[in-house]
């Protein structure tokens, strides 16, 4: 990811503890951009979310934000760190109840629709 002008740029991922999984996981990731709040209210900017799970079981292994300051990156970041945390998959991000207001987000916040956009690719892969 090429941080744009006066971006902010985070990567969430998780403490393996030593343990090399990578053998047995399929991972799979998705890279989407999405407005940081709905765009018929003023000063929406794009928000890019690079999400990785694992294919196999649906756990999420990581993610890469990138957008402008005052797109709430952080508060983005923090949805994925708490995921990763406590050992989310990416479906279940769908069901978090985030907060929600014009200026801020959209209904499904653009944490939740890179989840959605990762399932959908799951799904048409074949995977279960």
């Amino acid at each position: 990811m090429q941080p744009a002008r006066f971006g902010i740029e985070f990567l969430v991922r998780p403490v393996t503890h030593g343990h090399d999984h990578s053998s047995c996981r399929r991972d799979r990731t998705v890279d989407r951009t999405f407005d940081d709040h709905k765009a018929y209210y003023p000063g929406a900017t794009s928000l890019r979310i690079r999400l990785t799970g694992d294919q196999r079981d649906g756990r999420l292994l990581g993610a890469q934000l990138l957008g402008r300051y005052g797109a709430e990156v952080s508060k983005r970041a923090d949805v994925y760190a708490t995921a990763l945390y406590h050992h989310m998959t990416v479906d279940e991000l769908t069901d978090l109840d985030l907060t929600y207001t014009p200026p801020l987000s959209s209904p499904w916040d653009p944490a939740q629709m890179a989840a959605l956009a990762w399932e959908l690719e799951r799904r048409s892969a074949g995977a279960s």
